[in-house]
């Protein structure tokens, strides 16, 4: 807990470095990067604790890094990236006309064939197609749609998914529309350790994977009556259209980063949750309030794209830096709790900055 750790109560290291790095007066001010790939599949196949990095300097020189709530440093920060897993060998095609091919139970790369493209004006299965839903019970497999359309069925009190994901291994879809009325993905079993990828995905359905680590790259999610993305801890969200109707367009946990994205939807519903604590979220295109629960969350550098924009904020340590809009911006930040940093806001009048005694301004708001 970084509110408790010392140096005399520190958690025990390895006796060997992860990395070495050579470091010189010239180097200060800047940004050092350094491989730790190692340590990080170590974490993520559970054989490592995940305690985090011990920085420590070996002769005279003495070097000191910024804490992420520093005004304008510059913040240790982790990132990590993911994608599909290497394959090496020939696509294995999946005619989904044949049920048996409705459940995908070994490593591969799969690509979907051109017979299951469905028209949007057809929305039934053609006959001798998947029962239910396309099932995928191993890891270690690649899903690309090729441009094509899984398509479910329309009828609401089914509320059956198009895919469904069982297992706990990585799983990458690509290129693609998934389509039903209420769920698009729905994922059976937890985990903290192995995700799923969606790779220029289109939905037209809430994308259920509140419990798993999720990188999602570009694609287009649309959905009404549920949210329309629910991503679990530590998961990256980098360019994506949401929309959303009666409910939010995202929900997001902890440490995760959200950049990029444009949202668009009702006024009344928001853009995004966001519970936990160190997510990232920068430079999304905002139609509706965001509500941030959880301590030391960024946000910055956000556009609101018309005037009922609000920020809400619970928690500590937050902070909320050069959040604007064309003309028309944020309409009120919204402080909760106390602890708090902002600077270089723009707030819409009659809009207002309130509960801000115990935060910190930086300065540099502008109410106009």
């Amino acid at each position: 807990d970084e509110s408790s750790v010392t140096w005399n109560n520190q958690p025990p290291s390895e006796a060997t470095a992860t990395a070495v790095v050579d470091l010189a007066v010239a180097d200060e001010g800047s940004v050092i990067s350094i491989d730790v790939t190692d340590v990080v599949r170590r974490w993520a196949d559970g054989s490592l604790a995940d305690g985090g990095f011990l920085l420590v300097t070996t002769d005279a020189i003495k070097a000191y890094f910024d804490a992420k709530e520093q005004p304008g440093g510059l913040a240790a920060t982790l990132e990590v990236d993911t994608g599909p897993p290497a394959y090496s060998g020939e696509a294995i095609v999946l005619d989904l006309s044949n049920a048996d091919n409705c459940i995908i139970d070994e490593p591969g790369y799969y690509v979907l064939d051109r017979s299951w493209l469905l028209t949007m004006e057809n929305q039934e299965k053609p006959n001798g197609s998947c029962p239910a839903d396309v099932h995928i019970t191993s890891g270690g497999v690649t899903l690309d749609l090729r441009g094509f359309s899984i398509r479910g069925g329309m009828e609401r009190l089914n509320y059956e998914p198009v895919l469904w994901i069982d297992t706990e291994s990585s799983v990458t879809l690509r290129d693609g529309t998934l389509t039903a009325i209420f769920v698009a993905i729905e994922a059976s079993v937890a985990s903290d350790r192995h995700g799923v990828t969606l790779d220029r995905i289109r939905t037209g359905g809430a994308v259920l994977l509140d419990n798993r680590f999720v990188t999602v790259t570009g694609g287009r999610y649309s959905a009404s009556m549920e949210d329309t993305l629910q991503v679990g801890e530590s998961s990256r969200v980098d360019g994506a259209t949401l929309i959303c109707s009666d409910a939010a367009c995202l929900i997001a946990h902890g440490s995760s980063r959200i950049v990029n994205c444009t949202y668009d939807g009702d006024d009344y519903v928001p853009a995004m949750y966001l519970s936990g604590d160190g997510t990232i979220v920068e430079g999304n295109i905002l139609h509706s309030y965001v509500s941030i629960s959880g301590d030391h969350n960024v946000f910055a550098r956000n556009i609101s794209s018309n005037g009922d924009t609000y920020i809400e904020v619970n928690g500590t340590g937050n902070i909320l830096e050069g959040n604007i809009g064309p003309g028309i911006v944020f309409e009120t930040l919204r402080f909760q709790s106390t602890g708090n940093f902002y600077g270089n806001n723009r707030v819409a009048l009659p809009g207002s900055i309130t509960g801000a005694d115990g935060n910190v301004d930086w300065g540099g708001n502008v109410t106009f």
